[in-house]
């Protein structure tokens, strides 16, 4: 498994858990989700906000051929997405299938 540093925290993460964040001087910083929701929950003032940690799953579909979904939750102001994804042949990049929701979170002061 190839990995990225966080810039925040140091952690060495997937390349499916990062974020590319802009930065004010035109650069861009790579965060961890955890460290990403971290700095969103702060710009939003959302208090108290807990990073959902979730385990892979593994689903077999109508034809029994298995496949396994990660999670990844990512904070936008006061909107939550919960990303469920395939990763194609123990690859890093995205492929296979993938779902998103959002919702509003209600922990706002």
């Amino acid at each position: 498994m190839t990995g990225n540093t966080c810039v925040r925290c140091g952690t060495v993460t997937p390349p499916h858990d990062v974020v590319s964040v802009a930065s004010p001087d035109g650069g861009f910083r790579l965060l961890c989700s955890r460290c990403f929701n971290t700095e969103m929950a702060y710009l939003a003032d959302v208090q108290a906000f807990e990073h959902p940690e979730f385990t892979s799953v593994r689903l077999p579909d109508a034809d029994g051929v298995v496949h396994e979904f990660h999670f990844r939750s990512l904070l936008f102001g006061d909107q939550l997405s919960l990303e469920a994804f395939e990763l194609a042949s123990g690859d890093e990049d995205r492929a296979g299938f993938r779902f998103q929701s959002c919702w509003a979170t209600c922990s706002r002061r």
